[in-house]
């Protein structure tokens, strides 16, 4: 419940440090603010699709006339575009070696077809998620940061796909576990991560301390 009413505080009050006073705690420790932008690796770049002829479906060219042969062979595809997470967050420290924060990360995948150079299909799907989260450093230094990090939260996907016109959507838990981080810099800083989850397994990232 500490967890909740304070997460609550630093979404929707700037004065994060009266939620804990009025709680009947002093924080010695003066809160400092983060905000943050990164991008990290969801898929492996390693097996992106760059084929210009994805695989049809089972037996589709099955029973098919020289003509309907043809008339596919005109279609061709565009490089299938991975945005990899896109992410921002904003986090407050309320001592050396605990943050509480809210991150929100975007992640998309398209890719066009085309009939003889024009665009004529779409192919894409996007990915959504809020999430609050807890950071835990164990080095902070005035210029060198080691954390850890843990966040729970919801996603929302919506995609459609070739050959059909109809966009699907879910939401569903998700979150983002840092297993190890590092943050360089004092007001203005640079960090990067490994961990597993929305934000990315491997995440570059900058932001503003204040």
């Amino acid at each position: 419940m500490l967890l909740i009413i304070c997460m609550t505080a630093l979404a929707f009050s700037s004065d994060a440090q009266s939620c804990w006073r009025w709680l009947g705690i002093k924080p010695a420790y003066k809160l400092k603010n983060e905000l943050s932008i990164s991008w990290g690796l969801v898929e492996n770049p390693f097996e992106m699709y760059h084929d210009d002829t994805p695989g049809w479906p089972e037996g589709r060219f099955e029973g098919n006339t020289p003509w309907e042969r043809y008339d596919r062979s005109r279609y061709s595809y565009g490089d299938r575009i991975y945005t990899q997470a896109l992410s921002v967050g904003y986090t407050q420290e309320l001592s050396r070696w605990l943050a509480l924060g809210v991150q929100t990360s975007y992640s998309g995948i398209y890719q066009s077809q085309r009939l003889d150079g024009m665009s004529v299909d779409h192919l894409y799907t996007h990915r959504l998620a809020i999430y609050p989260a807890v950071r835990f450093t164990y080095l902070n230094r005035s210029m060198v940061r080691l954390y850890s990090g843990l966040g729970l939260g919801v996603g929302m996907k919506w995609e459609r796909e070739f050959f059909n016109p109809d966009v699907r959507y879910s939401v569903f838990p998700t979150g983002q576990v840092t297993f190890f981080g590092v943050s360089v810099g004092r007001a203005l800083f640079a960090n990067w991560e490994l961990g597993y989850g929305v934000k990315g397994y491997l995440t570059l990232g900058m932001g503003y301390r204040w």
